[in-house]
């Protein structure tokens, strides 16, 4: 995806120059909850700025764009941190929909300022929940996993990792026939598309 400055100042139409104060984004994000409906005046972002120009400049750009709708994509924080035990107890990385975000995005999370809508430390740590998690996915074929999702610590969950490689390469086979037998869930294929702005 392109840099927020990138989207943000092809929605301008020119060429913006950032700084620390947000000043511009408080602006740009003014006029993105007038124009957007339902959008909340936040600063602007990234996702905001595409759609405004997806709509508003259609001819221009839709030909370049692929929206993906086939995964779940929308993974608020603050929706999904606090079931993140439970999503790992009942189901597994590839499902595409909200029992297994692809992406957790942190909102109205700003813990190098003074200014945002959640506590620093409750972002800290649930960002490092959130990187657990997701490191999880990596550790477990590998042998090992987090002791929490709060923990840096890792133990081992299985004893078979003389030969890593060939241990991922069977992992992914079997989750890849998992995906395609009548009781698992299907994996949706990917397209190879990319946004080319």
């Amino acid at each position: 995806m392109l840099p927020l400055q990138h989207i943000i100042s092809m929605f301008f139409g020119h060429f913006v120059l950032w700084g620390f104060c947000g000043c511009f984004l408080r602006l740009a994000g003014a006029l993105l909850a007038k124009a957007l409906k339902g959008r909340p005046n936040f600063e602007a972002d990234d996702q905001s700025a595409l759609v405004y120009l997806l709509v508003t400049q259609t001819d221009e750009w839709a030909d370049k764009v692929f929206l993906e709708n086939s995964y779940y994509l929308h993974g608020y924080w603050a929706i999904l941190v606090d079931h993140y035990e439970e999503m790992m107890e009942k189901y597994h990385p590839g499902l595409g929909d909200h029992r297994w975000p692809f992406v957790t995005h942190f909102v109205g999370c700003k813990p190098c300022s003074k200014v945002g809508d959640y506590s620093v430390d409750r972002c800290l740590t649930q960002m490092e929940r959130a990187f657990n998690f997701g490191d999880n996915q990596i550790l477990e074929m590998l042998g090992f996993k987090h002791r929490s999702l709060i923990s840096k610590k890792v133990k081992r969950v299985r004893n078979d990792t003389d030969d890593p490689l060939q241990l991922k390469a069977e992992l992914l086979l079997s989750q890849a026939a998992a995906s395609t037998t009548s009781n698992g869930p299907k994996l949706p294929t990917l397209k190879p598309q990319s946004l080319s702005l």
